[in-house]
């Protein structure tokens, strides 16, 4: 049967199908199957919950608060000179109550069509690279009770943190989409009062850099963009939520910034990512000749014109509309909730005129240079706890790979002494195929009220 399907999604991808080339294309070919509209029975238990305006109460406490700022600069006028620190101090005291409110749309965002007026847009640059990496942002929607309320809350304070004071989630996508994957789980996240942001990697979605000179996209340049993000745009440490190739990248992330990770959810994470060692031996600097690798071009842009060739005709045959749809088929246990809509938006996310050059470079960069169990492990030591959910029908990521995830989290909670639940929780889910997040979201997006650290 494995073999069946092999030979039929090579026969897809490939007109002049090798075996080598169909591995090749399959294994990079990651979750372009990200299913983004809940059902109408969900979207009616969920709810939306009402405007995010200023209650009276809330009113009263600004005027309250612009009055005292009124008298206290009549009582004391401050040098010229300092005037302008007084302004700012004054902007900042009243921010607190709205202008920081992360409900509230911030000046370099805009509104998402369709977005129901929670699910918000930017650009933020990273100046390791000067791309502006595009993202979307959830915008919590704070409860009647919450507003209403007369003791300072964390809206009031200006955190990004929800009405319960838990810290953010930051959810990673798979190869091939965008954002726009974890749309809908945004939308749930804002309707609980959740801060949420999901971007685009680096040569995905709409993140599509101007100047590709010097680039190499690897997986180890994606934990950066995702390190860069959290300190810069999101200010504090974060829950991690990927998927395939983002719960990858989610283990490296914990693994070299435990600091800025307070937990991970794995949704069927990739077990591997790249073929070029992280480390290639030349001929002079090796006993035993070196590696083959030191004669392959190592991904750093431009292309070669030969590799650029090879990658320009698989991506066209990858990102073509019938293929597209055959691989999202064939990754979810439920096909009936596929919408129409992911087709065209993944089609347009692969239209850039750089995406040949990218996706060249992604296949021949170099691997991490932790594996995904040694992440995990190292993650889990430095007291980063993780959540598995894996979809028990997937044809890529199969519950092998979580289990052996799992079997190494076990023994390194071992190692560290630890109960088995406080390192790790492992489950898997049927019916689900690779994106178990959209398949059952109601698995993910629950609220856990007696353990909010989960």
């Amino acid at each position: 049967f494995a073999r069946q399907r092999m030979t039929m999604v090579s026969g897809l991808l490939c007109p002049r199908p090798s075996l080598f080339l169909a591995l090749f294309l399959l294994l990079f070919a990651e979750s372009y199957a990200a299913k983004y509209a809940w059902t109408m029975s969900h979207k009616a238990t969920r709810g939306v919950q009402g405007s995010s305006s200023l209650s009276p109460n809330q009113q009263r406490r600004i005027r309250k608060t612009r009055g005292e700022l009124v008298r206290r600069r009549q009582n004391h006028r401050p040098p010229t000179r300092l005037r302008a620190n007084m302004r700012s101090s004054s902007t900042v005291e009243l921010q607190s109550l709205i202008g920081n409110n992360p409900s509230q749309l911030n000046p370099d965002e805009q509104e998402v069509e369709g977005g129901e007026g929670i699910l918000t847009e930017g650009k933020f640059r990273w100046q390791k690279t000067g791309v502006d990496i595009h993202y979307l942002r959830a915008r919590p929607q704070p409860s009647a009770k919450a507003l209403d309320h007369e003791e300072e809350t964390n809206y009031d304070k200006g955190k990004h943190e929800d009405k319960q004071g838990t810290p953010p989630i930051l959810f990673l996508t798979g190869f091939g989409v965008g954002s726009f994957q974890f749309e809908e789980s945004l939308k749930c996240m804002a309707r609980k009062g959740r801060v949420a942001y999901s971007m685009d990697w680096l040569g995905q979605g709409k993140s599509w850099p101007e100047d590709i000179k010097g680039l190499q996209i690897s997986a180890d340049l994606w934990v950066e963009q995702a390190q860069a993000f959290i300190k810069d745009r999101i200010g504090q440490p974060v829950y991690v939520a990927g998927n395939s190739l983002g719960g990858f990248l989610g283990a490296q992330l914990a693994a070299r910034y435990p600091d800025l990770v307070k937990g991970v959810v794995l949704y069927n994470a990739a077990p591997f990512w790249a073929f070029r060692p992280s480390e290639v031996f030349r001929p002079e600097k090796a006993e035993d000749g070196g590696s083959l690798w030191h004669l392959v071009w190592d991904g750093k842009l431009p292309a070669p014109q030969i590799y650029r060739t090879f990658a320009s005709r698989a991506f066209d045959n990858l990102r073509h509309e019938f293929n597209v749809k055959t691989l999202i088929d064939l990754v979810y246990a439920q096909k009936e909730a596929i919408p129409p809509k992911l087709v065209n938006k993944i089609l347009e996310a692969a239209s850039h005129p750089v995406g040949p050059d990218a996706y060249a470079s992604i296949l021949f960069s170099p691997k991490s240079k932790l594996s995904f169990a040694a992440a995990l492990q190292t993650g889990a030591a430095a007291g980063v706890r993780y959540l598995m959910l894996y979809g028990r029908e997937d044809p890529w990521v199969v519950p092998m790979w979580g289990q052996r995830a799992y079997l190494n989290l076990r023994l390194e909670a071992a190692k560290l002494g630890k109960p088995v639940d406080e390192v790790v929780r492992y489950l898997e889910i049927s019916p689900a195929g690779h994106c178990p997040h959209d398949e059952a979201p109601e698995t993910g997006d629950d609220d856990d009220d007696d353990d909010d650290d989960d």
